[in-house]
């Protein structure tokens, strides 16, 4: 079937960048699913000659952006399992077919196929495992599914892996902070003298290092509020103090 005119004009002239935003913006949340189809097929295969490197990954998204929009969704899993199985497509589009398929998969409108549930969660469980940046996107995914689909997510699985790479200092600094954030949401102990040993660290990257002392305030203990205080004595002390101060405001009181 051939598609709208609406879509059409997206399809047939990409590098009208900022008509075809205009034109998703106003697509109808009943498009047919022949268009849906178009729309999918086009945001996931090559980028069109006439469209910018650099604009293509986020014009891509946008239309993503809108098929989740649609009441009837067309199931995404596939066309996105190849945009990220695909080393030569954009790593930004790789890591924006990670974040779709998994907001597709906690969306309470969809009910995923036992193949789609499947090589949807296989994706993301091989992209948190991968110690690429995108691991992080795949991580805050499958919490998002833990917290929003019941069975789906083997939650033991996952917090083993969050702890992992919460501890290890070779880890990508953006995927750390994101599984110290998971950590801390899933209260894992376990990873207290990671966290620990990150924040006391002067040499430690200054973004991690305030992640770590965000996790001791939630799960540290009484103790801990004397390394906090080393902290602050430390060269780059003025831009963690605000943190070490909320952290230090949420230890449990010392014993009498």
């Amino acid at each position: 079937m051939p598609a709208s005119p609406m879509v059409r004009s997206i399809l047939e002239n990409p590098a009208a960048i900022q008509s075809g935003l205009e034109a998703l913006e106003k697509l109808p949340a009943n498009l047919p699913e022949s268009d849906s189809s178009l729309l999918l097929a086009f945001a996931t295969g090559p980028r069109p000659a006439s469209m910018p490197e650099t604009i293509w990954p986020a014009f891509a998204n946008d239309i993503l952006n809108a098929l989740r929009r649609q009441e009837t969704a067309v199931n995404p899993v596939p066309a996105l399992q190849g945009v990220f199985e695909n080393a030569g497509m954009p790593y930004t589009l790789r890591d924006y077919a990670i974040q779709h398929i998994g907001a597709w998969l906690a969306d309470p409108r969809h009910t995923p196929t036992p193949i789609s549930a499947r090589d949807g969660l296989a994706i993301l469980w091989k992209a948190a495992d991968s110690g690429e940046p995108f691991a992080g996107t795949a991580l805050c995914s499958l919490l998002d599914l833990l917290d929003n689909r019941p069975g789906f997510v083997d939650a033991t699985r996952l917090d083993a892996l969050a702890a992992v790479v919460a501890a290890d200092p070779k880890t990508n600094k953006f995927t750390r902070i994101t599984a110290l954030q998971i950590a801390s949401a899933r209260r894992l102990a376990a990873v207290l003298p990671a966290a620990r040993a990150a924040a006391s660290d002067a040499a430690e990257d200054p973004s991690i290092r305030l992640s770590a002392i965000a996790f001791i305030g939630q799960l540290g203990h009484a103790q801990d509020a004397a390394l906090l205080d080393s902290i602050t004595r430390s060269p780059d002390a003025d831009r963690l103090r605000d943190a070490v101060s909320a952290a230090k405001g949420k230890l449990p009181a010392s014993a009498p």
